[in-house]
């Protein structure tokens, strides 16, 4: 255990001199926020913006509100890359994909984006029987997002016995939902 010493941050079994100093200096954002001891490092330390993270896919922000509270943004350069083949030109079937396609650049027609086929994907194609992807990747990604459960409450009510419920399955959607003591008669 280490307890008087200098220059020691993070280190472990510290004690005292960090907290206190913490506490008495605390560190202050841009904005005038103020973080002491204990507290989540603060947004504008982040080696990430906003946009590159997945709080910007469950609450997303403009780039100008993002900015205004303090978070970073990452400025996206759009790769212009030479397509060597358009999406709608794809083999129909695995069978039919030599490993020539990993040289390929394949414009997918509904982003106009570029995207290529990586070995380890094409591996995990060919072993599954899937086709390959005529979407680009974030297309995917996107589309994939829509079948989460995103963290928000809705008011609802039991599909059983119609008491008023907080849950995170939305209205529009069309999950049974359960008080728990209807659930745990459903369950058991």
């Amino acid at each position: 255990m280490v307890v008087n010493c200098k220059n020691c941050f993070g280190c472990v079994s510290l004690r005292n001199k960090i907290i206190e100093h913490m506490n008495r200096n605390p560190f202050i954002t841009k904005r005038g926020l103020v973080y002491k001891y204990g507290e989540f490092f603060p947004e504008e330390l982040s080696p990430f913006g906003y946009n590159e993270t997945s709080a910007q896919e469950l609450m997303p922000l403009e780039k100008e509100l993002s900015i205004e509270k303090g978070y970073n943004w990452y400025e996206k350069m759009e790769n212009q890359y030479q397509s060597t083949l358009s999406s709608i030109n794809l083999p129909q079937t695995i069978n039919e994909v030599s490993d020539s396609i990993l040289k390929e650049i394949i414009l997918c027609q509904k982003s106009g984006k570029a995207y290529k086929i990586f070995p380890l994907e094409l591996d995990f194609l060919r072993k599954n029987g899937l086709p390959l992807p005529d979407e680009h990747p974030e297309l995917r990604h996107k589309a994939r997002l829509e079948f989460i459960n995103k963290p928000f409450f809705y008011n609802r009510n039991c599909k059983k016995c119609n008491v008023k419920i907080e849950t995170s399955y939305s209205p529009d959607k069309s999950e049974i939902v359960y008080c728990d003591k209807c659930y745990l008669q459903e369950v058991y």
